[in-house]
């Protein structure tokens, strides 16, 4: 059976706008922040490449999603005013070295590469029509699979979530981090006089229920075609 991998790529949108010493910081943070929060499911821990390039690589296709939800956290929670462009590339690790990003090689990483460099870099059509203005510049490519499903899901999804309010993003985050609390009892948190009520009417216009819905539908093709891939 052939193992395949997902690959996350980013770097730096208009990295010469920024002090450099900033950018080294914050990919520092990013890279720790990551390989903490993925540690069980990693192959190759994420790491720095030519100071504003980051890179690293993932067992699981699905997981490839959740780390652009956490990159996207991580900029928000800590006020980063920065985006990258970042390629998602699903493909095998072809050499025997499977534990430095620096020497380790194969589709899965060089389709990564592809994806951000010569398809968002370059500001082609295919990608261009899933941007979103002052966000993240994102593609997922393979030679394996029909990919333009994934990358319609995925602006779908981040379409949703970037037009909430930062209300509903409070509201959307004090849900997940307490996940076995009450609506009551996050409302009361937040000090709304009808928690309860507050807390839902918050949740459906952030459409909460759909984008988790459409997260949990997007790992799962994800993950299904690497389950087909590897059968084969």
């Amino acid at each position: 059976m052939t193992n395949y991998y997902a690959c996350v790529t980013l770097d730096v949108i208009r990295s010469q706008s920024h002090n450099l010493n900033d950018v080294e910081s914050i990919l520092g943070q990013l890279k720790d922040c990551l390989n903490n929060q993925f540690s069980n499911e990693l192959t190759i821990a994420f790491d720095i490449r030519k100071g504003d390039e980051l890179i690293g690589v993932l067992s699981r296709f699905g997981h490839s999603y959740k780390v652009l939800r956490a990159i996207d956290e991580f900029c928000e929670e800590n006020g980063y005013n920065i985006a990258f462009y970042i390629g998602c590339g699903f493909g095998t690790i072809d050499t025997d070295n499977k534990s430095s990003i620096h020497v380790a090689n194969g589709s899965a990483i060089i389709n990564a590469i592809y994806a951000r460099d010569d398809i968002v870099k370059k500001g082609k059509r295919e990608a261009k029509l899933w941007e979103i203005t002052n966000q993240h510049k994102v593609y997922f490519y393979t030679e394996d699979f029909p990919y333009a499903p994934i990358n319609a899901l995925h602006y779908y999804i981040n379409e949703l979530i970037h037009k909430r309010s930062q209300k509903q993003k409070e509201i959307v985050r004090a849900v997940k981090e307490h996940p076995d609390d009450t609506y009551e009892s996050i409302g009361k948190m937040f000090g709304y006089k009808s928690p309860k009520t507050s807390v839902s009417n918050h949740l459906y216009a952030a459409n909460h229920e759909l984008v988790a819905e459409s997260e949990k539908s997007l790992v799962n093709l994800l993950d299904f075609h690497q389950n087909q891939l590897e059968q084969n």
